[in-house]
């Protein structure tokens, strides 16, 4: 037959070339052979993992929503209390406005008695020495008068409490390469995506023309 020109070079060439491919492509099975026996060891890494979070998951989840719903009658009662409170201190400045005109009006009368009692000339003239405890009124109005300085939290009627309530949490900016379609072998996953993301917002009354919202909690 016809002889390579160059001999059996050409041909070794050939076979050093194809030698060299040939490791190449071994080492590149090794690596993938590597990376999906990793692949596969952190999916069951993964699953397992979930497995166990997952009662803490809902446990959590339980545990806001019953947060919420203590908050919330939490709330309702403290309101009561302070609509209580405010009727109260109403009743107690009505008392005092009471007294006060009480006092003056007993006075006036034993005013009006001891002028009388002294212009009296026949026997009441002679039989009574009346005369009004001036010292004891003052005594009384100067108690009144430190009663009614005292101040009785009038902030209580002005004030407002925050509510706190649990709204379902807007979408986060999520790169899309990590909304794609999981694998069949990576559907454990789809575990955090049903559970409900919320978030708590401490909200102001609508008089208040700040409202402040508090720190979001995420589950």
């Amino acid at each position: 037959g016809t002889k390579c020109p160059s001999g059996c070079r050409m041909q070794g060439l050939i076979d050093e070339t194809d030698q060299d491919y040939s490791h190449r492509i071994d080492k590149i099975k090794k690596l993938l052979l590597e990376n999906q026996n990793n692949y596969k060891k952190s999916n069951r890494i993964i699953v397992e993992t979930i497995n166990v979070i997952k009662p803490d998951l809902d446990s959590a989840q339980h545990v806001d929503e019953t947060y919420n719903h203590v908050s919330g009658e939490l709330r309702q009662r403290i309101v009561t209390l302070k609509q209580r409170v405010v009727t109260q201190l109403n009743r107690i400045k009505a008392l005092q406005s009471s007294i006060q005109e009480q006092v003056v009006e007993m006075k006036r009368l034993e005013v009006d008695i001891d002028i009388k009692i002294r212009a009296c000339k026949g026997s009441c003239g002679r039989s009574f020495d009346y005369q009004v405890d001036k010292e004891s009124y003052d005594n009384i109005q100067k108690q009144l008068t430190q009663a009614n300085s005292i101040n009785l939290h009038p902030e209580l009627q002005t004030t407002t409490l925050s509510t706190l309530k649990m709204r379902p949490l807007k979408d986060l900016n999520v790169p899309e390469h990590f909304k794609q379609k999981l694998l069949p072998e990576m559907q454990a996953l789809n575990i955090i995506n049903n559970i409900r993301q919320m978030q708590a917002v401490l909200e102001r009354a609508e008089t208040d023309t700040n409202p402040s919202r508090g720190d979001s909690m995420y589950h």
